[in-house]
């Protein structure tokens, strides 16, 4: 009798974490409104969440899987250290099944390079909470590879992150000015604040809250304020910019593609402004937004 084997795919974020658990014909899912960037975590905190994660998928599976082989795609995992890192705490907590385990940790970005670009040249974008730019050129003497930003959310350009610190400060300063535009009432309606009160809570939110602010901004801009649109536009330059760096490295020739994805890029406004930057800089590339779900294409990697 053959053992039963399960296929775990993770991805997580800065702010959340998706996971999808296949054994034979079952297909289970999992949602966590908490990130699982390792460089934001404790390795304790770290290994909790994923247990919080993927654990409940296992109890749901019966019989238990004999091996597992799961790959975890994670936002702050560009370096080897750091993946050595996070595998040896995925391993521990996947071993707690009891199953024989096999482990593969990646950056979110590199499952896009993996998916997208295999024998093609062209650059991937991920722009969520935290931002990261990888360009490939393929050539006769190897693989040329290229990375701009991903230098931790707090520091990165064109992110979730910055989008909701500018318009928080953006907020504090009109309320001590007194003079709050629509974008600050917005952001007092959204996070339930009086505007006394913003300035004493807002120093103590962690970096998926900050960002939740980005989503304020995309509604504000909709309804035409004028300072989300001062942020989206600076937003979509900051984007082109990491993708024109990373095009000016790689020196990528003729027609390439541009894969975009994250949480960023599913606000049309804000592809429509990127669009048109890179209409302007890169007149030939192809820009798209990568509409299969990350865990489709780790998945793909990993069966």
């Amino acid at each position: 009798m053959s053992s039963r084997k399960a296929t775990l795919c993770v991805d997580g974020g800065a702010s959340r974490a998706r996971a999808m658990l296949v054994c034979e014909s079952e297909r289970l899912f999992s949602y966590m409104h908490l990130g699982l960037n390792p460089r934001l975590l404790s390795a304790r905190e770290f290994e909790r969440r994923l247990e919080n994660l993927i654990l409940p998928l296992l109890r749901k599976i019966r019989p238990q899987p004999e091996t597992i082989k799961a790959t975890l795609a994670l936002a702050g995992a560009g370096s080897r250290e750091m993946r050595v890192h996070c595998g040896k705490l995925a391993r521990d907590a996947l071993g707690r099944s009891g199953a024989t385990v096999k482990v593969r940790i990646m950056a979110d970005v590199d499952v896009l390079v993996e998916a997208l670009l295999e024998g093609e040249d062209g650059i991937v974008i991920v722009a969520g909470t935290g931002s990261v730019c990888v360009g490939v050129r393929h050539e006769s003497g190897g693989l040329q590879k290229v990375r701009v930003g991903g230098w931790g959310s707090s520091f990165d350009l064109g992110c979730g992150l910055g989008v909701g610190q500018r318009a928080l400060r953006q907020a504090l300063w009109e309320i001590d000015a007194e003079r709050p535009s629509r974008l600050t009432l917005m952001i007092l309606d959204y996070y339930k604040c009086k505007p006394h009160e913003l300035s004493q809570v807002v120093s103590g939110w962690d970096v998926r809250k900050i960002a939740e602010a980005a989503m304020v901004v995309a509604e504000a801009y909709s309804l035409g304020s004028r300072s989300a649109r001062e942020i989206w536009r600076s937003t979509a330059t900051e984007i082109t910019s990491l993708i024109c760096v990373v095009h000016a490295k790689t020196k990528l020739p003729g027609e390439f593609p541009i894969y975009a994805t994250g949480g960023l890029f599913q606000d049309r406004p804000l592809v429509r402004l990127v669009r048109r930057e890179l209409r302007k800089m890169l007149p030939r590339a192809t820009f798209s937004i990568v509409k299969e779900p990350m865990l489709k294409l780790i998945y793909e990697l990993t069966a």
